[in-house]
């Protein structure tokens, strides 16, 4: 199986953090960051919930016109 670098940017605290609980679980990072690659795969969804509120929930389900006005709308208001 072929491989490839990944190079990612994260909170210096969480990775610290982090390498010591996967340390505890007996791999490195980069096998957990395939683990995880994995399951998405697997699984075609994030392996855990994601939210956010309901005002910009529906902001994937605007059409590209009710988008744009929501942007202007935003751009008019940001000196008020």
């Amino acid at each position: 199986m072929a491989t490839t670098r990944l190079s990612l940017t994260v909170d210096e605290a969480t990775k610290k953090e982090a390498i010591e609980l996967f340390e505890q679980f007996g791999v490195d990072a980069s096998t957990a960051v395939n683990m995880f690659f994995k399951k998405v795969v697997q699984t075609k969804s994030i392996p855990f919930d994601i939210s956010v509120n309901d005002s910009n929930r529906n902001l994937y389900y605007m059409s590209n016109d009710e988008f744009m006005n929501r942007i202007q709308t935003a751009i008019d208001n940001r000196d008020n």
